[in-house]
């Protein structure tokens, strides 16, 4: 996810002394999660693009992902519910997913 050249843009961002929490945020997900062996495990299994659907890369795909659980989005709630067949109701009176 890193570039490879840097931008005049980029370097003075760099160099600002606060960092928001959204950026700390992000930062703690790079390190606790391994990019690398976590693609290149899901990369057989990721579908190709089609003439009927967009192909988005698994990159981007796995980061939605990880930080719509990280936040509890409850769109992911409903998925997984749905997922698993029925256990919708449960899933909207626990307060966890609010």
């Amino acid at each position: 996810m890193e570039r490879i050249e840097k931008s005049f843009a980029d370097f003075e961002y760099e160099s600002k002394k606060r960092r928001t929490r959204r950026e700390k945020f992000l930062k703690q997900l790079e390190v606790l999660i391994p990019w690398g062996k976590l693609m290149e495990q899901l990369r057989p299994y990721y579908p190709s693009a089609a003439k009927w659907r967009v192909h988005y890369p698994l990159e981007g795909m796995l980061w939605v992902h990880c930080v719509q659980l990280c936040y509890k989005d409850l769109a992911v709630a409903w998925h997984i519910a749905m997922e698993n067949g029925g256990t919708l109701i449960l899933l909207c009176e626990a307060d966890v997913w609010l």
